[in-house]
């Protein structure tokens, strides 16, 4: 898990979606983005309900998610974005971990 301070919370979900914000999308993830004043990035992850009816599969992709993320986290040091990432596919339960953070680092690296 990453730390609070990295993570997209509440008020700033009503904030975020009120603004115009930007979207990146491909055949394993959509992601919303949206440039913050603040000197660093913050993060969230919502796998969708209809995708992953129960919340241990919920959990196990966003726990995957999050660590990759904190793993790269000095690719978003000269980036600040509010990011929300979306898991598009079920797949990704069961797909190995390497594959897996080739795919989110793919994705995030075209937020410009």
């Amino acid at each position: 898990m990453i730390k609070k301070k990295f993570r997209l919370k509440g008020d700033d979900f009503k904030r975020f979606f009120n603004l115009n914000f930007k979207k990146i999308e491909d055949e394993n993830f959509k992601v919303f983005y949206l440039k913050n004043s603040l000197n660093y990035s913050r993060f969230s992850v919502k796998p969708p309900l209809k995708l992953f009816k129960k919340p241990t599969e919920r959990n196990k992709i966003k726990r995957r998610i999050y660590n990759i993320i904190r793993n790269n986290l000095d690719l978003f040091k000269d980036k600040f974005f509010d990011i929300i990432i979306f898991p598009q596919k079920k797949d990704f339960l069961f797909e190995n971990y390497k594959i897996l953070e080739e795919k989110i680092l793919k994705i995030l690296t075209k937020i410009k």
